[in-house]
């Protein structure tokens, strides 16, 4: 089955609109069924019950909550069957096993960000108890910096059982009910990249006495330089959701 989403977001203050850029998803489907003897049968179920794609093009002002979303779920189900009552009354159930991937990719808003000075946060003057960001200082919001990937994929267990009675040669009515299922992305990798800003600070700016290139303040925080590590380089991080 072939799943394609359409829509656009129209931006309040400018009237100006964006696309999305959501790909075509095919997620697949298969059943098959085998008569074992008269009373009892055999099924196999692949198929994908939850999955959802959203997508945006690189401009997208919302791209900092999200600029791609993307959750897929295969389940396999192999199920027994019995005529409990011979063309009558059938009960059947099995196990599900479930594998689920999820993807979030996502830009880093500079203006939202801490500043630091000989490696310690800048204490706001005039709001004791929080940091300077550097919306503070001037940084516009919405000011990329980066993006952020996190990639994870997770296994769970379930179960569904099921019932088929024949109420007439023309009625049948059936009844399934399927368990949740946990999935717990653990150990999901993340990654950064850095964006370039091309923005300079003056000289006498909070952060140094001298003109400061956000871009070279920012590159150590997205790489490892022997022990030391920046803070935007890769790591593993962990989410779960319920289906």
């Amino acid at each position: 089955a072939a799943v394609k989403i359409g829509g656009d977001f129209t931006q309040d203050l400018t009237a100006r609109r964006f696309l999305p850029n959501v790909p075509i998803e095919v997620p697949p489907h298969l059943f098959a069924t085998y008569r074992i003897n008269p009373t009892w049968a055999a099924g196999l179920g692949v198929y994908v019950p939850y999955g959802l794609t959203s997508q945006w093009r690189p401009d997208f002002p919302g791209r900092f909550l999200a600029l791609k979303a993307s959750l897929a779920t295969v389940y396999v189900q192999p199920t027994i069957a019995w005529d409990v009552i011979p063309n009558r009354l059938a009960l059947g159930g099995g196990p599900i096993f479930g594998h689920s991937t999820v993807e979030l990719y996502q830009g880093l808003d500079l203006s939202q960000q801490a500043l630091v000075r000989n490696g310690a946060p800048v204490p706001n003057p005039f709001q004791p108890g929080s940091n300077l960001t550097f919306r503070d200082i001037g940084i516009p919001v919405g000011t990329e910096f980066g993006r952020a990937r996190l990639n994870g994929e997770a296994n769970a267990f379930g179960f569904q059982v099921g019932g088929q009675l024949k109420v007439t040669p023309t009625l049948q009515l059936g009844v399934r009910w399927l368990s949740a299922l946990y999935f717990g992305y653990e150990d999901a990798e993340a990654k950064f990249e850095q964006t370039a800003t091309r923005i300079v600070l003056p000289a006498g700016n909070p952060i140094s006495a001298g003109a400061v290139v956000i871009d070279t303040l920012l590159a150590p925080q997205f790489r490892t330089t022997g022990a030391v590590r920046g803070a935007l380089t890769e790591r593993t991080g962990s989410s779960a959701i319920k289906h």
